[in-house]
C-alpha cells in the first residue's frame, strides 16, 4: 500500500504548477463532470506518462464524485462536456481555470496527509 501511495504522491508531485489554492466552495455534480471531461481532454494531450497518469487519476476522481451522486448514468452528461469543448476553446478554458486548482488542491491534500503518516515533510522529504 505504502508504495501504490508514494507513487501517487509523486505523480501529483510532478504535475504540480504554481497555483492558488482552490478556494472552498460548494460544487455541484455538473461541476464534476466538466471537470472529469477536462481531465479526459488535457490527458489526451499529455506529453508523458506522469501528466497521463495524473490525468487518469483526475479523471476518476471527478466522475467518482459524481457517480456518487447521480449513479451510473454519466455517459449523457459526460459526452455534452467534452462536445461543449469541443465546439468552443472557452469552454475549456472555463474548465481549466476551475478544474485545475481543484484538482492540485486535491493532490496538496493527499500529499499532507501522506506527510502527516509517514513522519515526512513535503516539502523537503526529511522525517519529522
Amino acid at each position: 500500500m505504502k508504495p501504490l501511495l508514494l507513487a501517487t504522491s509523486a505523480a501529483l508531485v510532478a504535475m504540480a504548477v504554481p497555483a492558488v489554492a482552490a478556494e472552498e466552495q460548494a460544487t455541484t455534480p455538473q461541476d464534476d463532470i466538466e471537470c472529469a471531461a477536462w481531465a479526459s481532454y488535457t490527458g489526451s494531450y499529455a506529453e508523458d506518462d506522469v501528466a497521463d497518469n495524473s490525468m487518469a487519476m483526475a479523471f476518476n476522481y471527478f466522475l467518482g464524485r459524481y457517480q456518487a451522486i447521480m449513479g451510473d448514468d454519466f455517459g449523457d452528461a459526460l459526452a455534452d462536456a467534452i462536445n461543449a469543448m469541443d465546439a468552443d476553446d472557452s469552454v475549456y478554458d472555463r474548465y481549466n481555470a476551475v478544474c485545475q486548482p481543484r484538482w492540485l488542491a486535491h493532490g496538496q491534500a493527499l500529499l499532507d496527509w501522506s506527510a502527516s503518516v509517514s513522519g515526512t515533510t513535503v516539502e523537503d522529504g526529511s522525517a519529522s
